[in-house]
């Protein structure tokens, strides 16, 4: 990207030396850096030259780590990309020099490693977990995605393992196929191939692509949704490509004319919730050498009628007829139902048991009709008298787009479907701290949820009709947020199409608004935290027919706002989790 001003946008390439453009960023301003610099062995780049002196190499290197250092927020995370030749060096001058406490050393192992004439061929690569502060620091230990699967889900499928498998260990490894009951791919030694030069993956402009599942992880482990990505040496741009897909914001720097302009390409051909490139797994993805232990079934066909008589019995049990989803949505009725299962199961069952029937009787059964309370709000109302089981539709909740980006955020995420993210308290947290964040009151957390689990309902449908028209209406000019509520008449009953953008004019979210919802929305806009930190400032609108959804994902297919769920696009056939199943 051009350099206008001396603001920096997130969301972009710019033509830069790392240490001109680290030196833009504000102090404190950065929660990851990803830094995969040149290694210094006379790689042949289009621009940079790789054979400096070592004492050059690493001053030089000292130096954009004191940046790094300096624009890294107190709590952030510094992760370093090396090779053999100095990577004891740069650890030493990271650590002595720029104050950084190292977390891990791990080591990216790969296969397809370039091959040697007199010597063994190098498959691997040094990665270094640097924090500011050694006590406190994003380590994200409950996500799903980074859950790894254990020896006992491999080989043996023993029905005690974790159906969501273990964090990595710090161990080390030789082939990860041959010997999964006595070392695992995912340890300290990282397994993970190489894009080599036949890989649907590569993008052919640069010969040190990392894989995105590798950057997947970093990027999953080290921040959170809206955390700021900073790739001081984008190359290829798979950091910010991927940083864009988790739903990151991100800038980076590269001195190359042609790397910035086909980074910039893939970037801008990416959108959030797309499935990263690669085997999430690569224990899923490859075969052993030998079988091993043949594997049995998870649960017995007469286990498994059993189970799900015991479901039934406990969901009567509560209120004499419990809806599996109020299961999801209510603590204290999980609670219930758990006990009621219990009370009435020969022997405990284990949650990865009767999680799986629960899903899916709550995906069998009809939306609730009957609610405790009279359900009503208005657009102002904080309170609404929301809480105690009440089934709430999407549409009708009145913060329906905070509904909607935490429901992107939590599925990007975790790469789990929102009912599974439900059925975990931990996570559930993470969707309504989402939610709250974009305007939705904390006293309506049970409505919020309602509200999640019936736009995941009605997400496929309302996809398959916006899949089947026309192109939706052209929107005129943006105008600023704090001009757009004087703009029109708040009494005029129409409905409107609109969308909002950043600072830096990239779309951040399509929304449908209804008459009354209008100011309210507007306001939503400019006080809310998430708003905020995505910088919304000018938004686009135009009059629609009631009840215009299917305009909605047309222009979520089109622009690719940052903030709409994947939901939207290609009718719910999307795949947005590729993760093994819970059993089989």
């Amino acid at each position: 990207m051009a350099i206008g001003s001396d603001v920096l946008t997130p969301g972009c390439v710019y033509q830069l030396d790392c240490l001109a453009g680290l030196e833009r960023l504000p102090a404190d301003s950065v929660d990851l850096v990803f830094a995969d610099p040149p290694f210094n062995i006379g790689y042949d780049y289009d621009v940079y030259d790789d054979r400096r002196a070592a004492e050059d190499y690493l001053e030089w290197c000292r130096k954009w780590m004191q940046q790094i250092a300096r624009v890294l927020g107190e709590h952030g995370t510094f992760w370093l990309a090396i090779g053999d030749e100095f990577a004891a060096e740069l650890k030493l001058i990271a650590q002595r020099d720029c104050g950084f406490h190292c977390r891990s050393w791990v080591i990216w192992y790969y296969t397809f490693g370039v091959h040697c004439v007199r010597g063994f061929a190098r498959s691997h690569t040094h990665l270094f977990h640097f924090v500011q502060d050694p006590e406190h620091f994003t380590f994200e230990a409950e996500n799903p995605a980074l859950r790894v699967p254990s020896a006992r889900q491999l080989v043996y499928r023993d029905r005690r393992a974790n159906p969501r498998g273990r964090l990595p260990d710090n161990t080390w490894i030789l082939r990860p196929q041959d010997v999964p009951e006595g070392f695992s791919e995912d340890q300290d030694v990282w397994y993970y191939a190489r894009v080599a030069g036949t890989f649907k993956e590569r993008e052919g402009f640069h010969g040190c692509q990392m894989p995105e599942q590798l950057l997947g992880r970093i990027i999953r482990t080290s921040s959170r949704p809206d955390d700021l990505v900073v790739d001081p040496f984008a190359g290829s741009g798979t950091t910010l490509v991927v940083a864009k897909k988790l739903g990151r914001r991100f800038l980076g720097f590269d001195i190359s004319p042609e790397y910035v302009t086909r980074a910039t390409e893939r970037i801008e051909a990416a959108a959030v919730g797309d499935p990263l490139d690669g085997p999430a797994d690569p224990a899923w993805a490859a075969p052993p050498t030998q079988k091993g232990k043949p594997l049995r079934s998870a649960i017995p066909p007469d286990e498994l009628t059993q189970l799900w008589q015991l479901v039934a019995k406990a969901l009567k049990g509560i209120d004499g007829e419990c809806p599996a989803n109020r299961v999801l949505v209510d603590v204290e009725t999980r609670r219930a139902f758990e006990a009621a299962l219990q009370e009435s199961a020969a022997k405990k069952v284990a949650p990865h048991e009767w999680q799986p029937l629960l899903l899916a009787q709550a995906a069998l059964e009809d939306w609730p009709t009957s609610a405790q309370g009279d359900g009503e709000a208005t657009p102002g109302d904080a309170d609404a008298g929301y809480e105690g089981g009440i089934p709430v539709t999407w549409r009708e909740f009145p913060w329906w787009d905070a509904v909607e980006i935490a429901v992107q955020q939590v599925e990007t995420e975790f790469a789990r479907p929102l009912p599974e993210i439900l059925l975990d308290p931990k996570l559930a947290q993470r969707f309504d701290a989402a939610a709250t964040t974009f305007g939705a009151p904390k006293q309506a957390k049970q409505a919020v949820r309602w509200a999640g689990l019936d736009f995941c309902r009605q997400s496929g449908r309302l996809a398959d009709a916006a899949g089947s028209g026309a192109p939706g209406p052209r929107l005129p000019a943006a105008v600023p947020l704090s001009s757009a509520a004087s703009a029109i008449d708040a009494a005029e009953l129409v409905w409107r199409l609109a969308v909002v953008h950043s600072r830096a004019q990239t779309p951040l979210f399509v929304a449908l608004v209804e008459p009354q919802c209008w100011r309210p929305w507007l306001k939503r806009l400019e006080e809310a935290p998430g708003w905020h930190r995505r910088e919304a400032s000018s938004i686009q609108w135009c009059e629609v027919p009631p009840k215009s959804h299917a305009l909605v994902g047309r222009l979520v297919e089109t622009l690719r706002p940052a903030l709409n769920s994947p939901r939207w696009r290609g009718g719910g056939r999307r795949v947005l989790w590729d993760t093994p199943p819970l059993y089989t």
